[in-house]
């Protein structure tokens, strides 16, 4: 989902969002850009008020078990964090 989200530098960008990042885009645009409203919201009838922080509500957390298996591909795939290593040659 595209979206034009209003960048750091006040300048308008258009961006590939997931819905819930579009939807918490569209809560600062209601917001006037100013996260601290947000939190404000006076609009709790609004669709969207449960999602305003970017985050879905209604999901469940990860339990310990998923983690630990999460854990175990990421290193059987070697995809984790690698530490690099610099030498100073001089």
């Amino acid at each position: 989902m595209k979206a034009k989200i209003l960048w750091a530098n006040s300048e308008m960008i258009e961006k590939e969002l997931t819905p819930i990042k579009a939807i918490r885009a569209k809560c600062m645009q209601c917001a006037n850009y100013n996260p601290n409203e947000i939190t404000k919201c006076p609009c709790p009838d609004c669709a969207l008020f449960n999602f305003r922080f970017g985050k879905n509500p209604d999901r469940k957390p990860m339990s310990e078990e998923r983690k630990q298996e999460m854990r175990e591909r990421i290193k059987t795939l070697g995809i984790g964090f690698q530490h690099k290593t610099t030498s100073i040659s001089g």
